[in-house]
């Protein structure tokens, strides 16, 4: 099974470094999220961008997303959406039509008719206060 993980690394001034930018990409002929994961400050508007010819979404998982957010849905052919962060904290997110929350497990479980299976086509938003 795949595994990952987060490495959170502290400035000078012990905070967390912000991305340079807040939009995420899902490239063309690609199954993922790039850049995999950004850091936002409270308020701020991070935007997705699909440039893929297929239709993808951004769903929060709930078990693991300090807030509610609401899905967005992501047109192929540079479909966009975007959303406003207010809450501090981690935000992991995948595109729900790939994968399934595994309870037991307590990680996101790739579907076996995923075109790329076993990886699942997820990312991370981290809010700073």
């Amino acid at each position: 099974a795949p595994m990952c993980g987060v490495v959170v690394v502290l400035d000078v001034r012990d905070a967390v470094p912000l991305s340079a930018s807040a939009t995420v990409t899902i490239p063309v002929a690609s199954r993922m999220f790039e850049p995999w994961a950004v850091t936002v400050k409270t308020g701020s508007t991070v935007t997705w961008v699909n440039r893929d010819c297929s239709m993808h979404v951004v769903a929060t998982v709930p078990e693991l997303a300090a807030a509610a957010v609401p899905t967005l849905s992501l047109p192929g052919d540079g479909g966009t959406a975007s959303h406003t962060f207010w809450q501090p904290g981690v935000y992991y997110y995948d595109c729900s039509g790939n994968a399934m929350w595994d309870p037991g497990k307590s990680i996101m479980v790739p579907l076996e008719n995923y075109d790329s299976y076993p990886h699942v086509m997820d990312g991370l938003v981290i809010v700073t206060p």
